[in-house]
């Protein structure tokens, strides 16, 4: 099991990435807000805290190319209360992105003085995988994590962040950056939570 790698920029941020577990409780982590993508392997279902006040933004595909898509995997898992649609649990859908370094899923926390943790859940199939978090007021160096496999793997990134002034935001990035067996691997984006 790879050890988690630290991450110390200049006093603003904090991140880190290690192998994920089978299943986390949203509501349990995301006291603040969280959000799940691609329920029902459907690219376009957003769940969500309904008492979250939408902090954690909804993907938005930047760059050329639309391969994206739904895809579930046994090995991981997410439950939930309290969110805009009661859906049975636990989920285990992602959302994917596959098309290597032509487009990224891209999504939005909060960022001022106050001091947040989000936590990321994520993984690949047979690619290799890039997650950035930038602070829009760029006061802190970005935390930048790769990781890669020849099979489906799953990790969670946990930043705890804060910026320099008000009004700002956190801005993650997920990427595949290259296929590791054959040419449908993907990039899969599964929750994030707030804290």
């Amino acid at each position: 099991m790879p050890q988690p790698s630290p991450y110390r920029p200049p006093d603003h941020s904090s991140g880190q990435v290690a192998t994920a577990a089978s299943s986390y409780n949203l509501t349990t982590l995301g006291t603040r807000d969280w959000a799940h993508w691609g329920r029902g392997g459907s690219y376009s279902n957003f769940d969500h805290k309904s008492t979250g006040g939408s902090q954690i933004s909804n993907v938005t595909v930047v760059g050329a190319g639309s391969n994206n898509g739904g895809w579930s995997d046994a090995s991981r898992g997410v439950t939930w209360t309290a969110a805009h649609r009661r859906v049975p649990s636990p989920m285990t859908e992602a959302i994917s992105g596959q098309r290597r370094g032509e487009h990224r899923l891209l999504f939005t926390v909060p960022a001022d003085t106050t001091t947040r943790t989000l936590t990321v859940y994520a993984g690949g199939n047979k690619v290799s995988t890039s997650l950035t978090a930038h602070l829009s007021d760029g006061s802190a160096v970005d935390f930048v994590a790769t990781a890669s496999g020849s099979g489906v793997y799953t990790r969670v990134y946990t930043i705890t962040y804060h910026a320099a002034s008000r009004t700002r935001k956190l801005v993650i990035t997920f990427l595949k950056t290259a296929n590791i067996v054959g040419t449908d691997g993907s990039a899969d984006l599964i929750a994030a939570m707030l804290a």
